[in-house]
This record gives C-alpha cells, structure tokens and sequence, in this order.
C-alpha cells in the first residue's frame, strides 16, 4: 500500500511539473502582442534581436522567470507558516514579513529619495529581515518559548504595528502615495531579468532549505515533546523553518510586492492530494504556487479588451472560488483544535476579573473626559461637565464641544466596543487566536460598497458610510450562505470568509489603482479608519448597534464558552449548537458592520482587545464585556496619541491603532511569557 501512495505521489509531482512547464508557455506566447509557438520556440535559444526575440526575451521571459519563483516561494512558505503554527489560516504575512517589506519600501522612497525598483527591493528586504527577527525575540522570551501560538501572535502584534507605521507615512506624505498603492498591489511585469538574476540565488537557498525541513515538521506535527523524543531539535527547527520562510517570502515581497492569497490557498491545494506528510507537501505546495501565479498572470493579460489586471488581483480571483469550493466539499478542515478548561467557562463570580472590569470601566470614563479637552480648542475639564449636565460654555465651545469634539469620542467609544465585542465572538467561534472580523470578509465588504460610493458616486461621509454597511452585511449574507452546507461550523464561516475576503480585496485594489490620484486618497484614508469629521449620524449608528447587539451577546456569552468545547460536547450540554451560531454570527456582523460604517475598517482592534482582555482578565473564555472596555479603551487612547504625536496634521485612527495596540500588545506578551503566565 505504501509503495503504491509513493507511486502516485510522484507521478502526481511528475504531472504537476508538466503542467507548471504548459504555463511556462502559455506565458511566453500570450499578451497584446500574439506570438506562435512556433516563433517563440525559434527565438528561445537563438536570440536574433527581431520583433518576436524582443517580445520574448525582453518582456516576456523576466515576467515568466518571475511568477514562478514567486509562485514557487510563497507556496512553500505558507506550507512552512501554517505548519509551523499549526493554523490553516495563517500565511507567510503572519510572520510580519510582508509589513516590514512595506514599510522599508516607504522608507526608502521617502528618507532616501529611491525611486527605482532596484533601489527599493533591497529595502524591502530589510524590513522583512527586521521584522521576522523582531517576532523571533518577542516569542522566544521565557518557558516555552517559540511555540507555535506565541509566533503567530507575535507576528501579527508585530505586523500591525510596521503597517500602521506604513500607512502613517503614506497619509503623511501624499506624494510616496502614488507611488507606493502601485507597488502594494504586487506586479511581476515590472521587474527585469537583471533584479530576477540577483535575488535567484537566495531563493535557491530558501527553497532547498525548505524542502530539507519535511521529515522534522512531520514530527513536530505530533506536538513538541513527542517530537523532542524522536530527536528532533524543537528550537533549532524553528529557527531554520523562520529563516526558510524569510528568504522564500521575504525575497518574493521585495521582488514582486505583497501576491495575495497565494500563501495561504496553496497549502490547502497540496494536502488535498498529498495529505499531512510534509515531505510530499512541500514540493507539490511549491509547484501549485508557480503554477497558480503564472496562470493568474496570463489571464491578467487577456481579461480585459485594453491593459491588464495585475496578478495579485487575478491570483485571488483564481483561488479564491475554489479555495471556497474545496471548504465547502469538507476537504479543508481544522486540525489540533483545543479544548478550553470548563473551569474557564464557569459562571461563578471572579473577584479579579469584577474589579479588574471596574478598573478598566473607570479608565474608559477618565479617557472620555480628557479626549473631549484635548484638541485644536482646549475646553478645560470643568466646562466640560458643565455642558454634559446641560449647561453652557465659554463662547464657541458649545459649538466645537457639540458639534465636533462629543460626536468624534462618543464615535471612537463605541467603534471601539463594537470592535472589541466582535472580535472575542469571531475568535471563540471560530477556536482560533488569529480570526477577526476582517478574516470573515467583513472589512473586505464594507471595503468594497465604500470604495464604490467613493470612485465611481463621488458620495458624502454619510453615503459612504451606509454603503459600506450594506457592503458589509451583504458579505456576510454571501458567507453564511455558502458555508451551510453539511452544518455551519465556525472554522468553516472563517474559511468561506477567507475565501470571499480574497475576492473583494481583489476587486478594491483595481478601484484602487484605476481611481483618480484624489479619490484613491480619500478612499485610501477611509481604508485606514478615521474619526475625523463624525457626525451625530455616525454616532447613532454605533449606538444602535451596540445598544442592541452588546446585551443580547452578554445573554449568550455562556453558550459561546460552551462552544468552545465543540459541538458534540455542546449538544450534551443542551445547547442549541445552530441557532446559537447563527445568532452569534448576526451579532458579531452587526457590531463590525457598524463599527466599519462609522469610522471605517480600523486596523487591529477587533484582533487585539480580546486577547488583551483575558491577559488582563487571565479568564480562559471569553471575555465580552472586557474585550468592549479594552476596544474602547484601546481606540480612544490611540486617537489621543495621534492628535498629540501629529497636532498639525490628522492621522487616521487605525495608523495609531495598529501601532500602538501591535506594540502593547506585543510587550504585553512578552512579559507574559518571560512570567510563564501565558502558553
């Protein structure tokens, strides 16, 4: 029997060459210039300098070289991220590698003037060294250190905060805007032979280190101590599985920009042929992923009558439908899922956690105080009260005290509960540490029906913000709907998301590009999330929302912890495992729907406040309550250091969010984990 699955194994690989080599061809014939194949197979080695030689060996051959080391990198690297923390939705970015890539291409067209692509890819790729370092040391501290969990939190804490600094220097610096939306699209076309030379040989390094990482990764899979017993080094395989991946996915990023989607489906694609074992995963990961960029890029050239989609748009078309068609078959599952401590779950009253909710309760109202003094026009703290109670203020401060300065904090209040709620529900659902609403598609939607207002309507604040609600509530309409088949489960709400996500990101980087440089600006500021200019209206959205949603997830807090313990443990229990879902599903869409309606999709909130409330908390459930307080806490307190960091100008909130709550979060972690408080 095992002979015959190694047959099939390599005639399986045989095939899937064959085909990567058909790509190869199809990418050097197809474009706005038809070639035959005839013609190309003349010139390929015989390079005679005419039209077609040109055509071939000049535009044709770096894109095609390109696309299949990058699609060779990032397949291997999402094969390594995600068995490294044994999580199927994490993806090369996880490690905080396409961030750091990011933000050294700002800092290089901003601080030293490059504005070339081979000045700026060597930039790139020291962000992405730093940052994967900076993830090492973060999870490496204290017992246990660099287990699977602490890299993947470490990661995103990390990444958050590169990103936020990115975008700040984007919205900083309108001029590197223009030139930087291009470049975080990803492109293969741009870059010659001549950069593709010079990165070959630390792809050829990454991708022999990775495929040499099989049979340890088979072992760690059983879990760290089963596999120290089998003589596998636990650290020093992380170690080279961290480097692996810092050469594939770094070097793709610098080389190409951030390709969507490919890290992430592509390992799912191989282990529905190959299985578990990595040593089989790997390669095939590998192939697929070439054969996925270059397939994304010729149709790229073909889709449209006149130009072309750029391949990071055409991946996720690609992938994305059948990445949701593979979810809904049941052939991409969750694996290694824990089981909470029912003690966690229990309803007995927790002297702690009670005045430690206090606590932050009072934090959250001596934060709203002072944010509604701080700003352009100070009002001091007794005429602030003196105008909630109903009374009048110094001349024009009842003006800036009702008009901007209340409506902007009460906005940030309850994006931030509203966020901080829907992210502890989408994390229990889903008994993963990594999902958010944004991993739902949500962001993706309420994205997409802004970015429509915007562009193409030229729309006021306010339809923009009930476009990206339907944006949003339509998503999740789309999500549900195709993750009932055999039973909605939370993992396969995420994984639909995750597919549905790709889409909509697809379709708002070409609003983005083919946007005028004025509207791509506005709308690339509503990306970030802002509570600039908030009206009562914005105010009312997020009130009703949380007015309504907040108590009614509070009532089902208990059958969400319960949840956790799976459902065959939750229907012994007497829980109605559909309806609650379900239920809890329309809650947490409702809250983020909102919350992105009133101030756009802010960064790292919903993903950050409830881990921070059960650090706080040390609860082993969820924590609703808490994880509303830290959100608004969190978002508040990042709009404050915003105001105060840029007085002149107006950084977006979700700059200073992911900036701020990545650092926090990260330090809050490490100290954590140098205690052996937090596993």
């Amino acid at each position: 029997m095992t002979a015959v699955v190694h047959v099939r194994r390599v005639s399986g690989l045989v095939l899937a060459f064959a085909v990567l080599a058909g790509a190869v061809l199809l990418s050097l014939l197809v474009g706005s210039e038809s070639v035959g194949i005839g013609q190309v197979l003349r010139v390929l080695f015989a390079d005679d300098r005419s039209d077609v030689a040109v055509i071939v060996h000049d535009l044709r051959m770096p894109r095609t070289v390109l696309g299949v080391c990058v699609g060779v990198a990032l397949g291997l690297a999402g094969a390594l991220m995600q068995s490294l923390t044994r999580n199927p939705i994490a993806d090369p970015g996880v490690l905080g590698i396409n961030a750091g890539a990011a933000l050294g291409v700002l800092v290089a067209l901003v601080g030293f003037g490059v504005g070339t692509f081979r000045g700026y890819v060597w930039f790139a790729l020291l962000g992405a060294a730093l940052s994967t370092v900076l993830v090492y040391a973060i999870a490496g501290r204290g017992p246990g250190a660099g287990t699977p969990v602490r890299l993947a939190l470490a990661g995103t804490a990390v990444g958050a905060a590169l990103a936020a600094c990115a975008e700040g220097i984007v919205y900083l610096d309108p001029k590197s805007f223009d030139e930087y939306r291009f470049w975080i699209v990803g492109d293969i076309a741009k870059p010659g032979m001549a950069v593709v030379v010079q990165l070959m040989p630390f792809l050829a390094v990454g991708v022999l280190l990775a495929l040499s990482l099989g049979p340890p990764l088979n072992a760690l899979g059983l879990g760290d101590e089963l596999g120290g017993a089998l003589g596998v080094r636990v650290v020093r395989t992380r170690v080279l599985v961290g480097l692996a991946m810092l050469l594939l996915s770094g070097i793709a990023t610098a080389a190409a920009g951030p390709i969507a989607f490919v890290g992430l489906a592509v390992p799912h694609l191989a282990h529905g042929v190959t299985g578990p074992d990595q040593r089989w995963l790997l390669p095939y990961a590998g192939v697929f992923g070439g054969i996925l960029v270059l397939l994304a890029d010729v149709l790229g050239r073909v889709v449209l009558p006149s130009g072309e989609l750029r391949v990071s748009i055409m991946t996720a078309v690609i992938g994305a439908p059948f990445f949701v068609f593979l979810v809904r078959r049941g052939e991409v599952r969750m694996t290694g899922a824990r089981v909470v401590r029912v003690a966690g779950l229990s309803l007995r009253v927790r002297p702690r956690e009670v005045a430690l909710t206090g606590v932050l309760a009072a934090v959250l109202a001596i934060v709203t105080v002072y944010a509604l003094t701080v700003g352009k026009y100070p009002i001091p703290v007794p005429d602030v009260l003196r105008m909630l109670t109903g009374g009048s203020g110094p001349i024009g401060a009842d003006y800036v005290f009702w008009t901007v300065r209340l409506p902007r904090v009460l906005s940030g209040l309850l994006v931030g509960a509203a966020l901080g709620v829907s992210g502890a529900i989408v994390q229990s659902l889903a008994r993963n540490p990594l999902a958010s609403p944004d991993v739902l598609g949500l962001s993706g939607g309420a994205a997409t029906g802004a970015l429509l207002q915007i562009v193409l309507l030229g729309g006021s604040a306010l339809a923009v913000a009930f476009s990206s609600l339907a944006g949003a509530l339509v998503t999740a309409a789309v999500v549900y709907l195709i993750s009932r088949r055999a039973g909605v489960s939370g993992f396969r709400l995420v994984l639909v998301g995750i597919g549905i996500a790709a889409l909509l990101s697809a379709v708002n980087r070409y609003l983005l590009i083919t946007a005028e440089l004025d509207d791509a600006f506005r709308a690339g500021v509503w990306l970030a999330g802002s509570l600039l200019n908030r009206t009562w209206e914005h105010v009312t959205i997020g009130t009703v929302a949380v007015a309504v949603l907040v108590p009614a997830a509070t009532v089902l807090s208990r059958r969400l912890g319960l949840l956790e313990l799976g459902d065959e443990a939750s229907i012994g229990l007497g829980v109605p495992v559909g309806p609650t879902r379900l239920g809890l599903f329309a809650i947490a869409v409702g809250l983020a729907g909102a919350a992105t309606a009133a101030a756009g999709p802010v960064a790292f909130v919903a993903l950050a406040a409830p881990h921070i409330a059960r650090s706080l908390l040390r609860t082993a459930g969820p924590s609703l309550v808490g994880a509303g307080l830290v959100g608004s806490v969190l978002l508040l307190g990042a709009d404050l250091a915003g105001q105060a960091a840029f007085p002149a100008g107006d950084l977006p909130v979700g700059v200073a969010t992911g900036a701020l709550g990545g650092c926090y979060l990260a330090v809050l972690m490490g100290r954590w984990w140098r205690r052996g408080s937090m596993r």
